[in-house]
């Protein structure tokens, strides 16, 4: 509860005025529509939930917390939001990678069997049905191409 008052900035016991006064300030300074940063975002929020608290009419959800457990419970949502958020980043960056490996393999599997071909079409042991092959490999590593491109154009999906 006390956690709430330090959101608002203003002393515990305060009237329900004053702390419509200390939310209206807050929000204007935080609002996602004036405040770009996403720390401005996250202060909004917990500045709408303060003030929701602070003038809900019932008394036992002012009573259910105790300041420590307030602060806590505040404390613990932040941690697991930017945890979701480190997660996100994670995976994003997994996908690129993933990506880029998948492009990666492909020109090998597009380049290799071309320089092989040049290199054995000379050899008194070269036989066709191998090129057939060759070929065939270079078909698989185009559509690995096609798709390590899609993903590097479109990480979101």
């Amino acid at each position: 509860m006390l956690k709430y008052y330090r959101i608002l900035e203003i002393p515990p016991g305060v009237s329900e005025a004053e702390v419509k006064k200390a939310f209206r300030k807050k929000a204007q300074k935080y609002h996602p529509d004036k405040n770009d940063s996403e720390a401005a975002k996250l202060k909004f929020l917990a500045v709408q939930e303060a003030y929701k608290v602070l003038t809900s009419p019932s008394v036992k959800e002012r009573k259910r917390y105790s300041a420590e457990e307030m602060a806590d419970a505040i404390e613990k949502r932040f941690k697991d939001e930017e945890r979701e958020r480190l997660k996100e980043k994670i995976i994003v960056k997994f996908k690129r990678l993933v990506a880029y490996l998948t492009v990666g393999i492909a020109a090998y599997m597009i380049l290799t069997p071309i320089v092989t071909f040049f290199i054995e079409v000379d050899s008194p042991y070269f036989e066709w049905k191998r090129s057939f092959y060759f070929l065939l490999i270079m078909l698989l590593g185009g559509l690995f191409m096609v798709g390590g491109i899609y993903m590097i154009k479109h990480p979101e999906k």
